[in-house]
């Protein structure tokens, strides 16, 4: 069987697409934009940009493109996987009005060699494509991966071990959960979900402690459950990956669960790898923080080289 990965890392290699870097590689989120210079060898590799700009205010912060993008020759243009529709046109509108020679790319779901096993792999997320076309380059296994992206929304999805993007589950991240307790109760306050950056006592001693209890440690428990209900119903033994702006505390937790099994290794580029032992299972875990742009970036490679591009 000729699987689409083995493809796509001959494709990547060819010095047509060498040529056509570097690139922007940029990921439209709903609370911010992340933009990620991407040399060819970094992406072939699989490691991170060499430089990353975010903006979280718009349209202030869009000026602050102007150094990001002067850092060298822009060949390959700007490649946007957005799930803002909003925000990602103004970031087009800047370009076109700043660096009109540039090219922009937005990037569906069809311009991905990834399998996608669904109705409508149009209506999936292109910020989970990309995470599961990353993941699955990036594995280090022969069987399935479980890609889970820790953001506004946390996305917990499912990849066969032939390649095939098979679906997820999708809950509230820390931030959209603490707003709608605020919202659709009478006494609850709102809870800064930036205060996360390290896990609160799961037995809260008043109403704020309480929420933030349950607020992470159940969103770290569905995280949980889920890839290990993935993996356990796939069968096989299984990688997970996690991603996101707030991916960094639960890999550290799950990683100081795991310490019996490995040492919590650091990774270039940021993240870490370790082993935890879930569901029966030993299974490999690790935090790449990258890994949305990589995908990005990845994506780029294949349209370039399999699509009269030029």
């Amino acid at each position: 069987m000729d699987y689409w990965w083995r493809k796509l890392e001959e494709v990547l290699a060819s010095p047509a697409v060498q040529a056509a870097f570097p690139i922007v590689a940029v990921d439209v989120g709903n609370n911010r934009i992340k933009c990620g210079w991407y040399e060819w060898t970094a992406m072939r590799e699989g490691g991170p940009y060499s430089a990353e700009r975010a903006l979280s205010q718009l349209p202030q912060q869009l000026s602050e493109l102007e150094a990001f993008a002067a850092r060298g020759e822009l060949r390959g243009g700007w490649w946007i996987a957005t799930v803002n529709r909003a925000a990602s046109t103004e970031l087009i509108d800047w370009i076109r009005t700043h660096r009109p020679e540039d090219r922009i790319v937005l990037l569906t779901a069809s311009d991905l060699p990834l399998p996608v096993n669904l109705p409508r792999p149009d209506m999936v997320g292109i910020d989970r494509l990309v995470d599961a076309l990353a993941g699955f380059y990036l594995r280090r296994e022969s069987g399935p991966i479980v890609v889970v992206d820790v953001g506004s929304a946390i996305t917990v999805d499912f990849v066969s071990a032939e390649g095939v993007f098979e679906g997820g589950a999708i809950l509230p991240g820390l931030g959209l959960a603490a707003r709608a307790l605020y919202e659709f109760t009478d006494m609850l306050p709102l809870v800064d979900s930036r205060e996360f950056n390290e896990p609160p006592p799961p037995v809260g001693k008043n109403t704020v402690a309480a929420m933030k209890s349950g607020l992470f440690w159940g969103a770290l428990g569905a995280v949980a459950q889920l890839a290990g209900q993935m993996l356990r119903e796939a069968g096989a033994p299984g990688e997970i990956i996690l991603t996101g702006g707030g991916s960094t505390i639960f890999a550290r937790l799950l990683g100081e669960a795991g310490a019996e099994q490995s040492p919590f290794r650091k990774q270039k580029g940021g993240g870490a790898e370790f082993t935890l032992e879930h569901f029966g299972r030993s299974v490999r875990v690790r935090h790449v923080p990258h890994l949305t742009l990589l995908g990005v970036a990845l994506a780029a490679g294949w349209v370039m080289a399999t699509t009269q591009w030029r």
